[in-house]
C-alpha cells in the first residue's frame, strides 16, 4: 500500500476519478479540481479560476463528486447549481446541466442520467425542464 502525502495534504478530498495513467481529485473547500500522477503523486494539473469563496459564476463552486464518461470527466458543481464537464484531452471546461439548487452528485449509466440535488433525487429524462 501507498500513500500519495501531497494529495491529502492539500485539502479534505471528497471524490476520485483515474482516467490513464493519473488521478483526479475534487476539492471542495477550495474551489479544484486536480490531476495527480498515479506513478508518484505528483500534482499535474490545477483547475480553477483562483477564487475562493462562495460567488456563484466561480468555475468551481465547491466541486462535489466526479463521474468519467469516455474522455469527459463531469464535475457535480454544488454551488453553481450544475454538472460540468472536462474534456479530458483538451482541459476546456464547459457547463452540461444546470439544475434548480445544489448539485451534490451525477451519474450516467447508459442512457440513464441521475442527479442528487438539493431538493431531492432526480431521473433526468428532459434536462430542459429539471
Amino acid at each position: 500500500m501507498r500513500k500519495y502525502e501531497e494529495m491529502g495534504s492539500i485539502d479534505t478530498v471528497y471524490d476520485i476519478a483515474v482516467y490513464g495513467g493519473s488521478i483526479w481529485c475534487a476539492y471542495p473547500t477550495s474551489h479544484t479540481v486536480k490531476r495527480f500522477s498515479l506513478e508518484d503523486g505528483s500534482l499535474e494539473i490545477s483547475i480553477s479560476d483562483g477564487e475562493i469563496g462562495m460567488d456563484r459564476g466561480s468555475l468551481f463552486c465547491y466541486p462535489e463528486s466526479l463521474t468519467l464518461l469516455g474522455n469527459m470527466l463531469c464535475v457535480s458543481d454544488m454551488g453553481n447549481n450544475r454538472v460540468c464537464r472536462i474534456n479530458l484531452d483538451t482541459l476546456e471546461v464547459e457547463t452540461y446541466l444546470e439544475l434548480d439548487g445544489p448539485v451534490f452528485q451525477y451519474e450516467c449509466v447508459g442512457e440513464m442520467e441521475f442527479a442528487l440535488v438539493g431538493s431531492g433525487f432526480y431521473i433526468l429524462y428532459d434536462k430542459k425542464t429539471i
